[in-house]
């Protein structure tokens, strides 16, 4: 069972049991629930990119992939990708995830997606994506923008133009 899966079916088991008032303050369930999330997201994003590296490193060396877990006092991961690195942290009660180009000695980073974990009224820990208040999973999360990452590095969140530009230039 997938740690996400454990926390929710702990808390079925808890509003069975009779909801009894938890001893742990919500901080304390949102940073359990968000160790619970990140340590899923880097399995996945592991296997993804030890699979995704097999394929390409034949032919491209120059675009795999590594994957390191970050520890205290931010936990996340963050993957290398020649000059590119994409980093997921944890701040606070949220989560936020960053790529980084790396142009000689500058950074140029670009912010990808923030998350944040809710307390439902079920006392549920949901994860929220700041952008469109849509519920995410490790599993999204490593599909898609992760997995864009491993396709095209930093250029997949470059700013696209606008139409405007678009038509001025044509």
């Amino acid at each position: 069972m997938k740690p996400s899966d454990i926390v929710w079916v702990q808390g079925l088991a808890h509003k069975a049991l009779g909801g009894a008032p938890s001893r742990a303050l919500p901080m304390q369930v949102i940073t359990h629930s968000m160790n619970l999330f990140l340590d899923e997201l880097c399995a996945l994003v592991t296997d993804y990119a030890n699979y995704f590296n097999t394929l390409v490193e034949g032919d491209r060396p120059e675009v795999t992939c590594n994957v390191f877990r970050l520890g205290s006092p931010r936990p996340g991961l963050m993957l290398l990708r020649g000059k590119d690195k994409l980093v997921i942290a944890a701040e606070g009660s949220r989560i936020r995830c960053r790529v980084v180009q790396v142009h000689a000695y500058n950074e140029h980073p670009i912010e990808v997606m923030e998350f944040e974990g809710m307390l439902t009224r079920d006392k549920e820990v949901v994860w929220v994506s700041l952008a469109d208040n849509q519920r995410v999973t490790p599993e999204l999360v490593a599909k898609l923008y992760l997995g864009r990452f491993l396709a095209a590095g930093c250029a997949a969140f470059e700013a696209q133009p606008r139409p405007a530009e678009q038509e001025t230039r044509g």
